[in-house]
């Protein structure tokens, strides 16, 4: 029989809660992450372990029997383990490992840098990008703390997650692009030349699922691998860029291009922060999604 700590607070979680979307939120996890994991820990007892009850999730005989002695394990966790392994950000000289997305880096790792400084003075940080496949080898292994921005496979997976922003896209148009007003309309947007960034994020997969449903499509005259180029790209000619809002904002800071908003539906995705559920219970891991949590929470609402 296999089961970890992690499983043993979701199956008091679950009793505590009264049921899976409440013990979620108070685990911080997504309800498909509970669910897989209250199903391990059913598979690993060979039980049940609860039932839907007409109000709640009941406990089946055996959960009842195991309560006590759950209770008195995880309060020597907390006790003897957590207290012992705090985690003091101003004495840390180690390093913070994150993966960001190119554009995720752009939107994020300003405000992380700005936090880190403020309240772990001597750490380094290092930006990783990673395949998804290479992105839950590195996870699993540890030898990443957080993966910052929009990575929606690690939701389908058993990954704790907390939502920092929604995002939806917009369009970059030259400083002198017929398009004169603030928004673009439908037959405008697909009449104009479009540059389409190719550089697989998972931002720009949402984006092409959705455009591909449309009953029209984009004459695409670049096809470039690099995000972040296309402002300066759109800035010299009549080309349209569709980016993800929180790029919109940083390039209007720094160049020319006019931001239009689309007057047709755009899809809106989650900017998160995850992390693996070994990391769960770690000191140093606690203090650091907690506090850019925080951070960039603040920054981009």
């Amino acid at each position: 029989m296999s089961l970890d700590l992690n499983l043993l607070r979701v199956i008091l979680a679950v009793y505590d809660h009264g049921g899976i979307a409440a013990a979620a939120h108070a685990l911080d996890m997504s309800q498909p992450g509970l669910s897989a994991a209250l199903q391990r820990a059913r598979t690993a007892l060979n039980d049940p372990l609860f039932i839907r009850g007409s109000k709640r999730m009941e406990a089946t005989e055996r959960t009842r029997r195991m309560l006590p002695s759950l209770r008195l394990i995880m309060d020597m966790v907390d006790r003897d383990v957590e207290s012992a392994a705090e985690f003091d950000p101003g004495s840390y000289r180690g390093e913070f490992k994150l993966a960001l997305t190119d554009a995720g880096e752009a939107i994020l790792l300003p405000s992380v840098l700005v936090a880190l400084a403020k309240h772990c003075p001597n750490a380094d940080i290092r930006s990783m990008s990673y395949t998804l496949p290479e992105l839950q080898s590195a996870m699993e292994e540890g030898a990443v703390d957080l993966a910052l921005g929009f990575f929606p496979d690690l939701s389908s997976v058993n990954y704790y997650k907390q939502v920092i922003s929604t995002q939806s896209f917009c369009c970059l148009i030259s400083a002198d692009h017929p398009i004169r007003g603030s928004t673009i309309s439908r037959e405008e947007y697909f009449a104009g030349d479009h540059v389409l960034v190719e550089g697989q994020s998972p931002s720009e997969e949402l984006l092409e699922t959705f455009l591909a449903r449309q009953r029209a499509r984009r004459k695409i005259v670049l096809r470039t691998p690099h995000f972040m180029s296309a402002p300066a790209i759109v800035a010299r000619t009549q080309l349209i860029a569709t980016v993800p809002d929180g790029v919109a904002n940083i390039v209007a800071m720094m160049s020319n291009p006019r931001i239009v908003r689309t007057e047709f539906h755009m899809p809106r995705f989650d900017t998160c922060v995850y992390w693996h559920p070994s990391m769960q219970e770690d000191a140093k891991n606690r203090w650091l999604r907690r506090t850019l949590v925080a951070e960039l929470r603040s920054k981009l609402s």
